[in-house]
């Protein structure tokens, strides 16, 4: 078992066996299919080299008792909220450094920055002493292109819902830990 926001160890359920920090000698095989659309995401608005922080609320005006669950996620309505009062400083180094080429790169755009992608990706790589091959499939944009002149970010619903995965900043993670992709 592993929940990408919060484990800090994988829990092989039918082994009953542990993998914990740095425990594997050999490289470690992940396969995230369709997993990181469902991780949070922070968003943020480029306009003329400045990033601004933003909330997006997700609300409905269905009662969720009356509704079932596929016809309250149709109802969804989803409002961005602008954070011009942020000093849009990050703890983590790497999504700074992400958002000053963003803001050089990028003319106007919303962007999803996948940091709990990012933690999660980190959690898996420290398992093993040796390294992390990830194979990764949702549905997201991976060229720099593909990021500029996107709107306000829409939600997926299928059953549940869901976001587009920026890989492209999950590719600049990849080159910053020194991998390949």
């Amino acid at each position: 078992f592993f929940d990408g926001t919060t484990s800090n160890e994988l829990l092989l359920k039918k082994s009953n066996i542990t993998i914990s920090h740095q425990s594997l000698q050999h490289p470690m095989i992940a396969i995230a299919n369709y997993f990181f659309d469902s991780l949070s995401n922070d968003l943020y608005f480029v306009q003329n080299g400045k990033s601004t922080p933003c909330n997006m609320t997700v609300e409905s005006y269905q009662d969720i008792d009356k509704e079932t669950p596929t016809a309250f996620l149709k109802y969804l309505k989803t409002t961005i909220h602008k954070d011009i009062s942020s000093k849009n400083l990050e703890k983590d180094p790497f999504v700074n450094q992400l958002l000053v080429e963003y803001c050089a790169l990028l003319k106007e755009t919303y962007l999803l920055i996948p940091k709990t992608a990012i933690q999660c990706i980190n959690l898996i790589r420290s398992l093993s002493i040796s390294g992390l091959m990830l194979l990764s499939i949702d549905k997201g944009y991976a060229a720099i292109t593909d990021l500029e002149g996107r709107p306000e970010p829409e939600i997926i619903r299928h059953g549940s819902f869901s976001l587009y995965v920026n890989f492209h900043a999950l590719g600049r993670y990849c080159d910053e830990c020194k991998g390949t992709k």
